[in-house]
């Protein structure tokens, strides 16, 4: 550290009247650590998006694993998380355990918001793959008007090898606490949504916001769609898939996608102790529209090709301009063989839609002209891409 000619007079005259150096530094150093003044953020557990009547069919198993009864009182997702979260204090922020009150109009609350849960199979041969997913949003909500301050998507999945045999329900409750808790020295959704809590700003002048605005399913495509998955699930599967990518290849501002879980503008959730919220969204700046139009699979040398195609549309939410509106398509190659059952055709096919949002988003900041003439129907879409990038490449 630098000392200017004051600070060395200073310590020459501390060291004449026999004072320790090291306390003469120490005075000198405070104004160099001085810390600002830290917000208060109140901790209010983990909340389940969605209308009341959602939330019980919604998350089966985190509504258990939030229940006392059920695990213990220390083993809670509400106590799990603050045990992380103080493990690791934001940066930014000061937390505050005290009681988080809805009718507590000055405080600014932070909720893990579960918005998704999620179990699929495929059978392969003698084995069973089991993927589970769960989707949630780190939310920082201002109770004084009832509005979301900033929220961050996390997504998170993991596999599980099974016998073909076994019945899916014997393994899908230990699967989903495996994915909230972590296991085998792998973070869970609860350590990682405690180290974005500890490095976000959510006090920070707002950023310019997207947001998905809608996604559907044509027909052709639900046709494809297996017994146990319905048009809205789907949707509201791509919708956040899509949001958390966004949100962590580029570190965007990303509100929330809510269909299904908002009334206009209105998000609902529910708090562990049944209290109710009904927050209010900014208004994106920009926003996406997602329209899967259909699948495909093609027999390939004994083996299978599976494709998705997709309409994706980028524009400017005041004045209504399309800077990309197209199709585009992309297909996944899956081995053959006689073990694999009619149904398991909906896991690649979901695997193509997912790849190819994957691969349409890293396009937003670099796009590659070889890509585009490959996947898009549009042959203007390159040119499209280019608009805007400076959006998604920190220019």
């Amino acid at each position: 550290m630098a000392v200017d000619d004051s600070g060395k007079s200073f310590i020459k005259r501390c060291l004449q009247r026999k004072l320790w150096l090291v306390v003469c530094l120490a005075i000198i150093s405070i104004p160099a650590v001085a810390k600002t003044t830290e917000r208060d953020v109140f901790f209010a557990g983990v909340s389940f998006l969605g209308s009341y009547a959602m939330v019980e069919a919604n998350y089966p198993a985190g509504l258990k694993l939030n229940n006392p009864s059920q695990v213990g009182r220390d083993n809670t997702l509400d106590n799990r998380f603050l045990t992380y979260l103080q493990a690791q204090p934001p940066v930014h922020y000061q937390l505050n355990t005290g009681l988080a009150n809805l009718r507590r109009s000055e405080s600014v609350v932070v909720s893990l918001a579960i918005e998704s849960e999620k179990i699929s199979q495929e059978v392969i041969g003698r084995n069973r793959k089991i993927i589970f997913e769960v989707g949630a949003q780190l939310l920082f909500m201002d109770f004084s008007n009832m509005t979301l301050l900033a929220n961050y998507p996390i997504e998170l999945a993991i596999n599980h090898i099974v016998p073909a045999d076994m019945p899916l329900q014997d393994d899908t409750f230990n699967g989903m606490e495996a994915l909230y808790f972590g296991q085998d020295g792998a973070s869970g959704l609860l350590q990682k949504a405690a180290q974005l809590a500890q490095q976000v700003q959510p006090f920070a002048q707002q950023r310019i916001r997207f947001q998905v605005a809608s996604v559907s399913t044509h027909e052709q495509a639900k046709a494809w769609f297996p017994p146990t998955l319905t048009e809205a699930q789907f949707n509201q599967h791509i919708g956040q898939t899509f949001t958390a990518q966004l949100s962590s290849q580029y570190g965007l501002a990303v509100l929330p996608f809510v269909k299904g879980y908002a009334v206009g503008n209105k998000m609902a959730g529910r708090f562990a102790n049944g209290d109710v919220y009904n927050l209010t969204l900014p208004e994106p700046d920009y926003e996406f529209v997602i329209l899967v139009r259909d699948f495909k699979k093609v027999e390939q040398d004994s083996n299978y090709l599976f494709g998705a195609r997709v309409g994706l549309k980028f524009s400017h939410r005041s004045t209504g301009r399309d800077y990309i509106n197209g199709f585009y398509h992309l297909a996944v190659p899956k081995l053959g063989s006689e073990n694999i059952s009619e149904a398991d055709d909906w896991s690649p096919s979901e695997d193509a839609v997912e790849s190819l949002l994957s691969q349409w988003i890293q396009q937003l900041s670099s796009p590659s002209e070889a890509w585009h003439k490959i996947h898009a129907s549009n042959k203007a879409s390159f040119n499209e891409f280019n608009q805007k990038k400076e959006l998604f490449n920190g220019e």
